[in-house]
């Protein structure tokens, strides 16, 4: 099943590609690129819901340099306290 995925990937993606170059032109191409790129970069830099309503104890914010996502300072739920 992965490899008939890796086969689809590989015959429909050059398809599609070539589809866009027709309708959309290198120009096109290159906007969808930088589109996708942007999305990425947003998202990526966009804390998680579960960061959003997790209060830090230093009263930091989560998107300071100072703040660590890794460190959780308290958890969600009593019982995964040990």
């Amino acid at each position: 099943m992965t490899s008939l995925q890796g086969l689809g990937s590989g015959v429909i993606a050059p398809a599609l590609a070539g589809a866009l170059y027709v309708v959309t032109g290198l120009l096109g191409i290159l906007a969808i690129d930088l589109l996708s790129f942007l999305v990425a970069v947003v998202r990526d830099r966009t804390p998680s819901i579960g960061q959003q309503f997790r209060q830090l104890s230093d009263g930091s914010s989560l998107l300071s340099k100072d703040a660590q996502p890794d460190q959780r300072t308290e958890t969600m739920d009593p019982a995964l306290e040990s």
